[in-house]
């Protein structure tokens, strides 16, 4: 519950803060919206550090399972809950700014994709693509030196 509650706290300052910048109008720079993050990362730390210990990103979750002494068994709910508050975060932006994006759309005339188009098949020939050409990379080998 921690780790979902830090993630979403820092997903929820940042995102909040540059949407309100981007979709707003707000008038702030470069240095605020790093404030307003550092802010958002410092209060997502103090929140979880005691008793999550404050990862706060599936990346960290990894490289301490990996290189550190973090259980095995406590990476995949670390990662989900992670996953989970960053992803309600984002909505919950999405939602207080939901009419200021939609109004962008229509200004900047961005057409979402129409429900009849399936994503999958749009990206199958890159799949393709990227498949063919490490197939065609595997089978060579260096010469190996033979002393």
């Amino acid at each position: 519950m921690a780790e979902f509650l830090g993630t979403g706290l820092l997903i929820f300052f940042g995102a909040g803060c540059v949407a309100a910048l981007r979709v707003a109008g707000a008038s702030f720079g470069q240095w605020e919206i790093s404030i307003i993050w550092g802010l958002g990362v410092a209060m997502a730390i103090y929140l979880t550090a005691g008793v999550s210990g404050a990862h706060l990103n599936p990346a960290v979750t990894i490289a301490l399972w990996l290189f550190a002494c973090f259980e095995r068994r406590k990476v995949l709910p670390f990662i989900v809950a992670q996953t989970a508050g960053a992803f309600c975060a984002a909505a919950l932006v999405y939602g207080l700014y939901r009419q200021l994006f939609l109004d962008l759309e229509q200004s900047q005339h961005i057409v979402r994709a129409l429900p009849p188009v399936l994503t999958w098949p749009g990206s199958f020939p890159r799949t393709r693509i990227h498949i063919s050409l490490l197939y065609k990379r595997l089978p060579w080998r260096p010469p190996s030196r033979q002393s």
